[in-house]
């Protein structure tokens, strides 16, 4: 069994919808607002799905996605970071005793059938 904190869970959350958002935001841009892009610029610069361009849009999709978990990373590090600081440089150990919102729920989850549905998921789109 693996564990998982609820943080990871909402973070996987977020970077998929915010994976699944954008894919579903560059479907939407119509190939004329493309066409008239490259146009201006004279040659195939911008592009959707499959087609050769310098700038692929959907390429740009998994970026969102690691933008999403570095600012889940970021938060997470600041709350490290404040606990370490209050501890360590100003010699407050209270934060030790700071539990008052802390709760552990356990969860079983099996990361077999987790990661397989996710893939077949994204081979649906």
């Amino acid at each position: 069994m693996e564990i998982i904190s609820i943080d990871q869970i909402i973070k996987q959350a977020g970077i998929k919808f915010g994976t699944k958002f954008t894919t579903a935001m560059v479907k939407k841009i119509p190939g004329t607002v493309l066409t008239k892009i490259n146009q201006k610029v004279g040659f195939r610069f911008l592009t959707k799905f499959g087609e050769k361009g310098i700038i692929n849009i959907a390429k740009l999709v998994p970026v969102v996605g690691g933008v999403i978990g570095g600012g889940f990373d970021l938060v997470e590090t600041k709350v490290i970071v404040n606990r370490a600081y209050k501890m360590f440089i100003k010699g407050d150990l209270s934060v030790l005793n700071d539990k008052d919102n802390e709760q552990i729920i356990d969860i079983d989850v099996d990361m077999n059938n987790l990661s397989d549905s996710i893939s077949s998921e994204n081979h649906e789109e």
